[in-house]
């Protein structure tokens, strides 16, 4: 059921989701239950889904969704049994719905048809016999109502005609047989009508003269021409016995000579061919009844409008208009205006500075501002329209040209921004409303985001590098080359070394291989040293043969010689390290082709010593080269030594030596002597 104001409530079944209230009850809700979120105008029912036709003219649509009877582009379930929420049908603005077991059909504002779901006996209209999980166009019809059975559509066109497709096996097409299904309108012959409905396998016409017509399955007196339960279909319209007219007598002629007085009651006129009988006001009119010709038909005003049958017109409602007299339905407000009811005969327009892009507005607070970087300039916009590139506007609904400020210096706008963007690093913006920032050219870079002045440059690649266009920096020449002018706009600037030469990345100039080494390739990041035991004394050679032996007496571990240290020497040219002296040897002097053995008196035990070690006094050696202090000996009693030395001397005459390891003698005391040296 729709609600004063437009809510929606359900009740009933909810295995499948169908009452739109979020959930799935098998049991169902013996209570209206509230759709949220919905302002609509009506709703229809399948048979285990719903849809609702909103104020503005959309449709949503929740249960079910197995054959694709929401409409949202899918047959998924995205619930366990169904979707238990409104769900949007996009790209419909509808002034009708109807629907059957498993499939919908919309009538547009351009009085265009589109139908969806299941489409098994062809009840989609659209030729083909597969389901449709969005709205698909029934083609060739303009059509003024839809009513839908189980499986088939009917259609009232203009001027009164009656179009039917989908399932006939009971004859509910009203076309003459019973045979087949039909996927596309089929036209019910001999027929006008003013209204239709249908029901599982039947359908009926309320004609212009007031009466009924019906046909298809007569299962228990459906059809209204007082048969039990006639099983044979009925396959072409029948008029239903009783129906025709509407007044307050049978017949209104027979009643006038009776003196008694008849009139037609609301929503019906005298048919003037027709004595004595009642006729259908139409769509866009309507009549009071009674006497005194207040049973006239009656256009409806502009802003109103009737289905037909109609006691009084209904006003447009918020989000619809009809600038015309005698209207059958409203249209929905245009893009960029709105009507809050009461019979609009026009909408109104958003203001400047406003915009809306869809139909059937029902309020100025549907009017959206102009974001940021936009603006209207005129009223009933549909859209904004953005400020021109090199220029932006920080503040919404804008309403001129003349709000987008222009872009400072250092920034740019491709167009409807809220703020101009900095221009990059390797770019300069050197005016103001730039579209877009100018590269560095090749050959010079910016390393800084923006233009601070009018005066700001890009700067030129120094010599060693170079750049291409809009280069925040520039790019080295590689290890091994090198480049020889500023403002390089390409590698191909930089040389590359010759052999003999090398050089680090972004330098000007290669730099020779020094002596001791040798550049034997071009393009060198570094030199080859010359191999141990060899040094060179010519810079920026390009070959080993330049490199030459180290002498005796020196070593090399590659590039140059040195002289052996103290304690080391080196027997043979090219020699790549110096050798230590063995125990007992020893040497002085750097430089050394040999060692030199320790004198007699003297011993070394280590080895790479610059001098021996000597024995000390009252101790002597005979040897030579002596490795250990085993080889210093005492001097016997009545001999000395001072140390050093390679024999002991023997004591002079009036001395003596009385202890042992005498490094010297002692004279004899008083009242003593000794007549001969050596005495101990």
């Amino acid at each position: 059921a729709v609600l004063s104001g437009g809510n929606v409530s359900c009740w009933g079944h909810n295995n499948y989701g169908q009452l739109g209230n979020g959930t799935f009850v098998a049991t169902g809700f013996n209570s209206p239950q509230m759709v949220q979120g919905l302002v609509a105008i009506n709703v229809v029912a399948g048979q285990f889904f719903t849809c609702a036709l909103l104020s503005g003219g959309g449709v949503k649509c929740w249960g079910d969704n197995l054959k694709g009877q929401l409409g949202i582009g899918s047959n998924t379930n995205s619930e366990p049994q169904g979707i238990s929420t409104p769900q949007t049908v996009e790209g419909l603005v509808a002034v009708a719905l109807t629907a059957g077991n498993d499939h919908v059909c919309a009538l547009l504002s351009g009085a265009v048809v589109k139908c969806w779901g299941s489409g098994s006996n062809g009840q989609l209209g659209n030729s083909a016999t597969s389901s449709s999980y969005s709205p698909q166009t029934v083609p060739g019809l303009v059509a003024f109502a839809l009513a839908a059975g189980s499986e088939h559509t009917c259609a009232l066109l203009d001027g009164g005609s009656v179009k039917c497709w989908g399932s006939n096996n009971k004859g509910q097409l009203g076309i003459g047989t019973s045979a087949n299904a039909f996927s596309s309108p089929q036209t019910v012959p001999g027929l006008l009508a003013v209204a239709l409905a249908a029901g599982a396998e039947h359908t009926c016409a309320l004609i212009n003269g007031g009466g009924v017509m019906c046909w298809g399955s007569d299962s228990g007196g459906r059809l209204g021409f007082d048969v039990a339960d006639n099983t044979q279909p009925v396959i072409m319209p029948q008029a239903v016995p009783g129906l025709l007219g509407q007044s307050t007598c049978p017949n209104m002629s027979s009643a006038d000579a009776d003196g008694i007085h008849c009139w037609c009651n609301a929503g019906y006129t005298e048919d003037s061919n027709i004595s004595g009988t009642c006729r259908v006001c139409s769509a866009g009119t309507f009549s009071m009844g009674g006497a005194n010709n207040s049973a006239s038909c009656m256009t409806c005003l502009a802003g109103t409008f009737s289905n037909g049958v109609a006691s009084t017109c209904s006003s447009c409602v918020a989000g619809t208009y009809w600038t015309g007299e005698g209207a059958s339905s409203c249209l929905p407000c245009f893009a960029g205006s709105f009507s809050t009811g009461g019979s609009p005969s026009m909408c109104l327009s958003c203001v400047t500075g406003t915009y809306w892009t869809g139909v059937g507005a029902n309020s100025s607070l549907s009017c959206f501002k102009c974001s940021a970087g936009a603006f209207s300039d005129s009223a009933g916009a549909s859209t904004c329209v953005s400020c021109v590139a090199g220029s932006y506007w920080t503040g919404t609904g804008a309403n001129s040209s003349e709000s987008c400020l222009a872009c400072s210096i250092g920034t740019y706008s491709f167009g409807g921004l809220s703020s101009c963007l900095i221009c990059p690093a390797g770019m300069l913006g050197t005016v103001t409303g730039l579209s877009s920032c100018l590269n560095c050219t090749a050959g010079s870079y910016r390393a800084a985001e923006g233009a601070s002045s009018s005066g700001s440059t890009c700067l030129r690649c120094h010599v060693g590098s170079f750049s291409s266009y809009g280069a925040s920096s520039c790019t080295n020449c590689l290890v091994g080359s090198y480049g020889t002018s500023q403002g390089a706009n390409g590698s191909d600037y930089c040389t590359t070394c010759p052999v003999g030469t090398f050089s680090n990345s972004g330098v000007s100039a290669c730099v020779n291989c020094v002596a001791g080494s040798y550049g034997p390739i071009q393009g060198a990041s570094a030199c080859v040293n010359c191999m141990a035991g060899f040094y060179g004394v010519v810079a920026g050679t390009t070959s080993s043969q330049s490199c030459v032996a180290c002498s005796v007496g020196s070593f090399s571990t590659g590039g140059s010689c040195s002289s052996c240290f103290a304690g080391t020497f080196s027997t043979g040219a090219g020699a790549s390290s110096c050798v230590a002296c063995a125990a007992g040897y020893f040497v002085a002097h750097n430089g050394a082709s040999v060692c030199i053995r320790c004198d007699a008196g003297y011993f070394e035990t280590g080895s790479g010593v610059t001098k021996c070690q000597i024995c000390g006094a009252g101790l002597y050696g005979t040897g030579v080269g002596a490795g250990s202090s085993d080889s210093c000996l005492t001097c016997a009693a009545g001999t000395f030594s001072n140390g050093g030395a390679s024999s002991c001397t023997s004591c002079a005459d009036a001395s003596h030596l009385t202890g042992t390891v005498p490094s010297s003698c002692t004279n004899c005391v008083a009242g003593s002597f000794a007549s001969s040296g050596g005495r101990g």
